[in-house]
């Protein structure tokens, strides 16, 4: 039998553990009554449907894009999450389960992310992961260019100009890099973020250089296009304009740390 779906695993924790259980084979008619309670009893549901706890959360929250945060967060999603029909979903590193519970706590979901182990091979892992699902939520996202299979294909979005560097933020903290590398025994300093999307990518180098930031490359790495810096200066400009007007609750920690520590060394 093949792996379950996201989609599949959002119908079962959405009903089986309510009065509306006939649902769950209603709407995944290829699974067996069997595979759907061994799926059930692995993932914690209950089978006893009083115990139901309904998941709530700001459904029209990316409606309109008019604050910093949302702005950031959808940011974040153009990188990290991913949508399949009705569900947005997200699988991160460990050490990133704050991060999310971040945007649970933006969007006002009344569950949270947890950590979840699973075996490839003979190895253990474990994620982050958050799970929501909701027509209206994911078809507000879909409006903003947050696709199913979006990678190759995403747009920049049609923004206020005073929120896209928290957009640009956002998806830096999703699928950007800073830090300090060895190269034939020198340090050196090294932004980036990488896109599937030439288009994309050349939107956020254009808006830096508007900014009269140089020294930006964009390259083509296999499938995707990544945009480059090792200019120490040039870096903390762009850190300095993405940064600016932010807090904790709308920022990655720990690369946000590494920004501090490239302001201290262009003193």
């Amino acid at each position: 039998m093949a792996l379950w779906t996201e989609e599949e695993l959002c119908i079962l924790k959405k009903y089986y553990s309510t009065p509306e259980r006939k649902k769950v084979y209603e709407l995944i008619p290829n699974r067996s009554i069997g595979s759907i309670r061994r799926m059930a009893s692995s993932l914690g549901l209950s089978d006893k449907r009083r115990n139901y706890i309904k998941r709530d959360f700001d459904r029209e929250y990316f409606k309109k894009i008019n604050t910093s945060e949302k702005a950031y967060w959808l940011g974040f999603i153009y990188a990290d999450g991913y949508v399949e029909s009705s569900l947005l979903g997200f699988r991160l590193k460990d050490k990133d389960l704050e991060h999310l519970n971040k945007f649970s706590r933006a969007i006002k979901f009344s569950g949270e992310a947890k950590i979840e182990e699973y075996q490839y091979k003979d190895s253990v892992y474990k994620l982050s992961r958050l799970t929501l699902c909701g027509k209206g939520f994911v078809e507000s996202l879909n409006n903003w260019g947050v696709i199913q299979n979006k990678t190759l294909v995403i747009k920049f979005p049609k923004i206020q100009t005073e929120l896209i560097a928290h957009f640009i933020r956002g998806y830096f903290d999703g699928d950007g890099s800073i830090g300090i590398y060895k190269d034939r025994g020198y340090n050196k300093v090294l932004f980036s973020i990488v896109s599937g999307n030439e288009d994309f990518i050349n939107k956020i180098k254009e808006y830096f250089e508007e900014k009269g930031i140089g020294r930006l490359k964009v390259r083509k790495i296999h499938n995707a296009y990544e945009l480059r810096c090792q200019s120490l200066n040039s870096i903390v400009s762009i850190l300095d304009i993405i940064y600016k007007d932010s807090d904790d609750s709308i920022r990655l920690t720990r690369k946000y740390a590494i920004y501090s520590q490239f302001k201290q060394i262009n003193k």
